[in-house]
């Protein structure tokens, strides 16, 4: 569903009808997710899966209001694993390089000890 809102973010038209179908899938899903927390049934690792979706669903679902936010965050992830190799003295040149990578994918990268 995002993507489909993406492909249309010059035509606002469109654009506004996929985001309110969009913010409509989302609220099913969290109305969904209290459903399951609420049965006494749940087995424990999924009501551990659906409290830490509880507990951290602003920063899951922060795509929603800011489309420049990438769902998928792998490309973070990634920069952040360089970021962490860069530390090591013989790699301590990449260091700018990641940084620039995660800034430039909305990420916020943790700065070099000098």
């Amino acid at each position: 569903m995002n993507g489909a809102r993406l492909e249309v973010r010059n035509d606002p038209a469109q654009w506004a009808e996929r985001a309110r179908a969009l913010r409509q899938a989302i609220t099913q899903m969290a109305s969904q997710r209290e459903r399951e927390l609420a049965n006494p049934a749940l087995k424990i690792p999924a009501s551990k899966v659906l409290r830490s979706m509880h507990k951290h669903w602003s920063g899951l679902t922060v795509f929603v209001d800011h489309p420049e936010v990438p769902m998928d965050n792998n490309v973070c992830h990634a920069a952040r694993g360089m970021t962490n190799l860069c530390r090591l003295p013989d790699y301590a040149a990449c260091g700018l390089l990641t940084d620039a990578l995660a800034a430039g994918r909305g990420c916020r990268s943790p700065k070099l000890s000098a």
